[in-house]
């Protein structure tokens, strides 16, 4: 099966790097092709179509959609203090929505600050089936836990052990499909949200999107939060002015005096990518102690499945671990015999994730020799800078 070709035009649709995604594309076709009784290559062939009514469902399943509520609590104790300062009517824009969680965290925040004041939400994502669990907004009890009680009860009623967002909420975020390499929705924005997007993108998608973006950022006030580990791709582009040293938030250059002639809005914003000062993200003294240390994650079972007590828990350890990425971390796989294919996936995205956050991944055990794609040469979208 040869899906070359479907990846090359994702990514040249999406921007994304699509060198580590043959075995997730083989997958998707392979289980619509079993589905549908038809060969892959008749699969393949429609999807290529830029008229195939599926197209904008291609991405569905490719990608690690892992998001929760509530990360990086400093992320959002930051954003309370600023949003006092926001004028009424807020606009924000969640850029990669995933599942929702991010949007609902944020009207919560929103309304928190300032209780009755008017706010809107614009929630994107190139993923159909993540957008319409978003839309739909039910959520397990464990998943919420990690929000102030206050929230929780304001925000969401609640059906035995599982929870619905609240319809006043829900009202207030406008879930919308999106290709953020075109464009994101009009702003002007207070706030924009783009964490864990960056990453997985050429380097000439993530310049158009922080300019699509730039130019979508209310003037004064306006903030854009990332992943921490995408914060070497902000400097890069030298786009935004670090707002908070320490934590992944940045805003616009400060305004030029206007003159006549001046470039137009979506110019300017190009020029901006161009030409201002970059501002990389210092990790506070406190936190930078730790990234001394080397971290463990040692397995002792034989077989790790995805369903298994024993990978929940290693994915766990991991995706707590990117909240303050250490040095090194050593992952010891030395029992283990057999790893099935979502498992292997999920190693890769979470391995690859802690190394763009500086993380040097130690790999140890026979098993990781058997991997149909090393972990250094496989890459996999992830929603969740966890």
């Amino acid at each position: 099966m040869n899906e070359k070709p479907l990846a090359s035009r994702l990514g040249d649709v999406f921007g994304l790097d699509t060198d580590s995604l043959s075995v997730p594309i083989s997958e998707m076709v392979s289980a619509r092709s079993k589905a549908e009784s038809r060969p892959a290559a008749s699969v393949v062939n429609e999807l290529m179509r830029p008229d195939h009514p599926g197209w904008n469902k291609v991405l569905d399943g490719l990608f690690l959609g892992h998001t929760r509520f509530y990360r990086h609590p400093k992320v959002w104790e930051y954003l309370s203090q600023e949003a006092r300062a926001f004028r009424p009517p807020v606009r924000a824009l969640v850029a990669g929505c995933s599942t929702g969680q991010e949007a609902v965290t944020l009207g919560l925040m929103l309304d928190a600050v300032s209780p009755g004041r008017g706010f809107e939400i614009v929630a994107v994502d190139a993923n159909e089936s993540a957008l319409d669990k978003a839309r739909a907004g039910r959520y397990s009890l464990s998943e919420v836990e990690s929000l102030p009680a206050a929230w929780i009860k304001r925000g969401f009623d609640l059906h035995g052990t599982s929870v619905t967002v609240a319809s006043w909420l829900r009202n207030r975020i406008d879930y919308r499909w999106c290709n953020l390499v075109d464009g994101v929705p009009p702003g002007p924005f207070a706030v924009v949200t783009l964490r864990n997007v960056l990453t997985y993108m050429k380097p000439e998608a993530v310049t158009r999107i922080l300019e699509h973006v730039l130019a979508s950022l209310a003037a004064e006030r306006g903030l854009l939060v990332v992943a921490p580990q995408e914060t070497h791709l902000i400097a890069t582009a030298k786009a935004y002015r670090v707002k908070a040293p320490g934590l992944p938030i940045y805003c616009a250059p400060k305004a030029s005096p206007a003159v006549v002639g001046a470039p137009a809005p979506e110019k300017a914003a190009s020029a901006a990518l161009r030409s201002a000062v970059p501002g990389p993200v210092e990790r506070p003294l406190a936190e930078a102690s730790r990234l001394i240390e080397v971290g463990g994650i040692v397995v002792h079972e034989e077989t790790l499945e995805s369903t298994s007590e024993g990978w929940q828990r290693v994915e766990r350890e991991l995706v707590q671990l990117l909240d303050s990425p250490p040095l090194a971390v050593r992952l010891d796989l030395g029992t283990v015999r057999l790893v099935d294919s979502v498992v292997q996936r999920r190693l890769h995205a979470l391995g690859r994730l802690l190394e763009s956050s500086g993380t040097r991944v130690e790999r140890h055990g026979e098993v990781w020799s058997r991997f149909a794609h090393p972990p250094r040469q496989t890459r996999e979208m992830e929603r969740d800078d966890a």
